[in-house]
């Protein structure tokens, strides 16, 4: 359902930019758009890959056991 909606967002855009004459100003606006898309892609990428290391040290030291064991009064009361 989610598909139909976002397909017809875009045609529908597409067909106001054809009608306007600003398929220039459309077409340069998907690229900023893309280009934006790309770079937060591989920012979010290189801190999961952070905070997947430093939780691997973490599980390998013993501090998620030690950390689980002291938040687990905490835990159970909720």
């Amino acid at each position: 359902m989610i598909n139909s909606i976002w397909f017809g967002m875009i045609a529908l855009s597409v067909v106001c930019a054809a009608v306007n004459g600003r398929l220039g100003e459309l077409s340069s606006a998907v690229m900023e758009g893309a280009s934006d898309a790309v770079e937060l892609s591989i920012f979010l990428l290189g801190s999961l890959c952070a905070w997947l290391g430093f939780l691997r040290i973490a599980e390998e030291s013993g501090l998620t056991q030690l950390l689980a064991k002291g938040f687990s009064p905490i835990i159970d009361r909720l």
